[in-house]
């Protein structure tokens, strides 16, 4: 039989404690990063699966301050075109993270900007999302915090500019970028978020 989900049980270890601990951070302090702990957290991304082992994804690290200042505004002007198209409630949400927005992009010393070759795979957005996971998980293990900001299926993503951005850092067009993961120490971390019991999410056998 399968057990309940425990916090006390002695699989709280390892990689089931960092997969738990992992939050997305959107405030950062504004404190270097190693290069060494970046090139860690791409080789961790490197080693996802892939379909065919394709390896469809490619990472642009921006550390320069006026190329970060670029991407955030594309950001900003992202949420600004939402906020028009939503309703007054949504509308007023937007408007209070407004001006936490632009430093999630602008204070942390790292943006990777995850990109996927699609002639590599036809499944290259399911790819690079695992690679993005990874990341993730070796970022937290590192102490480090990141934010998945999705350019690709998200209403968000709807409104965000890629010709722009594929223009400014000059990515090939066969190259889509999938998402902007900001990398930095966090200036605070979340409480644990809810999360559906184990037992509701299993159908054994048969739904």
């Amino acid at each position: 039989m399968l057990r309940n989900s425990n916090d006390n049980i002695n699989s709280r270890k390892g990689i089931h404690k960092i997969i738990r601990e992992r939050r997305s951070i959107t405030v950062f302090k504004d404190k270097p990063v190693e290069e060494a702990a970046v090139l860690l957290i791409l080789d961790a991304g490197r080693w996802a699966p892939s379909s065919n082992n394709s390896q469809p994804w490619e990472f642009v690290i921006i550390s320069e301050k006026a190329r970060k200042n670029a991407i955030a505004d594309l950001y900003i002007e992202a949420y600004n075109k939402r906020a028009k198209k939503v309703d007054e409630n949504t509308r007023k949400k937007i408007v209070e993270i407004m001006p936490y927005l632009e430093d999630e992009l602008k204070v942390p010393p790292f943006l990777i900007i995850v990109c996927a070759n699609s002639e590599k795979s036809k499944s290259y957005l399911i790819d690079t999302s695992a690679s993005i996971e990874n990341m993730l998980l070796m970022a937290c293990e590192l102490g480090l915090g990141t934010n998945w900001i999705d350019l690709t299926t998200t209403d968000f993503a709807e409104e965000f500019n890629l010709k722009k951005l594929k223009e400014y850092l000059f990515i090939p067009e066969k190259v889509i970028p999938i998402a902007i993961i900001p990398l930095g120490f966090p200036e605070e971390t979340p409480p644990p978020p809810a999360r559906r019991r184990i037992r509701d999410l299993i159908h054994k056998d048969f739904w």
